[in-house]
């Protein structure tokens, strides 16, 4: 599995798996976010993923009564935390 990421978008691309009917993928944001999409085709484009928070990409082969063990890829931040107007506490 790949992923591949420019600015806002990531792309991620895997192999075909054998009697799948569809595929699920789960986007997990370090900031907690989640992201569900499921698809047929053996890539995906995720959008609006904040360029400042890394995560984890999963992907599962679903079939009719059974699904696959999940594939988990990481990805980076590609942009530094946002600044805000607040500061550390002393």
């Amino acid at each position: 599995m790949t992923v591949s990421r420019r600015s806002g978008t990531l792309r991620v691309a895997f192999k075909r798996v054998a009697e799948a009917e569809r595929y699920e993928i789960v986007t997990t944001l370090a900031t907690g976010g989640q992201r569900t999409t499921s698809t047929r085709r053996t890539a995906v484009t995720i959008t609006h993923v904040a360029r400042d928070s890394g995560g984890t990409v999963t992907v599962r082969a679903v079939a009719p009564m059974r699904q696959g063990a999940g594939r988990i890829t990481r990805f980076r931040a590609t942009a530094p935390p946002a600044k805000t107007r607040f500061g550390p506490l002393p």
